[in-house]
């Protein structure tokens, strides 16, 4: 977690907000998603969806951050935080509370969420976990499928 001097003077609420964010970044571990899609950004940055990946996945991880600081902390100490630190450096290995997209995120979070059933979350889950876990995979052929043409090529 990067919390830095910038939170000095923000009033209670805004510092309980940005810590909220941070925790979340750490609890879903959000560090691993982005740093993937960026390697795969750069190991292979002739396929499209790759390369847009990780400004997508950015995006995504601070528009879930936000949303758990938000139920941890409402909307408007989410707001406030995000208004207060917006234009304030980071880090670049840090996932900052006000990065990229902030009145996107600022827009988002002035929007109620519809409450999420069990069966809503056990798709959503099941459907994160089946494209990560085919990612590799996808590489892998796309590696085979690459020293295919390049033999016969040569031969």
């Amino acid at each position: 977690m990067v919390a830095s001097t910038g939170l000095n003077g923000l009033p209670a609420e805004q510092v309980t907000a940005v810590l909220s964010h941070e925790r979340a970044h750490l609890r879903g571990r959000h560090h691993l998603l982005t740093s993937m899609t960026e390697a795969l950004a750069k190991a292979v940055p002739f396929v499209p969806l790759f390369r847009e990946a990780a400004a997508a996945v950015g995006l995504l991880v601070e528009l879930a951050a936000d949303a758990a600081a938000v139920r941890a902390c409402g909307p408007h100490a989410v707001r406030a935080a995000l208004l207060a630190l917006d234009g304030g450096r980071a880090p670049d290995e840090a996932l900052a509370i006000a990065g990229d997209a902030v009145p996107l995120r600022l827009q988002q979070i002035g929007q109620p969420r519809p409450s999420k059933t069990l069966a809503r979350r056990v798709v959503t889950r099941t459907t994160t976990g089946l494209v990560l876990a085919a990612v590799p995979g996808l590489i892998g052929l796309g590696a085979v499928m690459l020293a295919a043409a390049l033999s016969c090529r040569s031969g």
